[in-house]
């Protein structure tokens, strides 16, 4: 399925291709190709590379997506009161195409994106940068790992690579 085929790109290319001359399309490419073929579904390159566009199309539309209610009241509060990032194990089309277009970019302060830093989470480098990065927004005083507080969706990457870097997560 898609996961196998993910974990399996992201082991041959990590960070989305960087660092292997790969093109964040073509790594996708190549994912979603072996996603297919391990659910039994081949076609001719022609055919694929048909398929294919129109599911890359389909992400670089609001309509790929969803965003929870409580998503944008939350990010409104938080950034009235907090410098708010976005720390991702994801490429730049996310920061740069995917927030805009749904409107969620305008709260966030700084983006950082293991495709552009090289290196995933649980990674205590990308955690590093997150902090220089608010560093930066906040004047250039260090950001020290305590007054982090890391917000994730996996307990891996997120929480144990926040904790591991010494930061606050939930």
């Amino acid at each position: 399925g898609f996961k196998a085929a993910f974990k399996a790109s992201l082991e041959r290319s990590p960070c989305f291709g960087h660092g292997t001359g790969v093109s964040t399309r073509d790594w996708w490419h190549g994912t979603v190709r072996e996603a297919f073929t391990n659910a039994g579904c081949t076609y001719p390159d022609m055919e694929f590379n048909r398929i294919f566009t129109r599911i890359w199309q389909h992400y670089g539309t609001v309509d790929g997506y969803t965003v929870f209610d409580d998503v944008l009241p939350f990010l409104e509060w938080a950034s009235q009161r907090f410098c708010v990032g976005l720390l991702s194990n994801n490429f730049d089309r996310l920061a740069d195409n995917t927030l805009p277009m749904l409107g969620l970019h305008e709260h966030l302060r700084f983006f950082v994106l293991s495709q552009q830093v090289g290196v995933e989470k649980p990674g205590a480098e990308i955690f590093a940068r997150a902090r220089e990065e608010a560093s930066g927004v906040l004047g250039g005083a260090p950001v020290a790992p305590h007054e982090v507080l890391h917000i994730g969706d996996n307990f891996d990457a997120d929480y144990c690579g926040a904790r591991a870097a010494g930061l606050s997560a939930v």
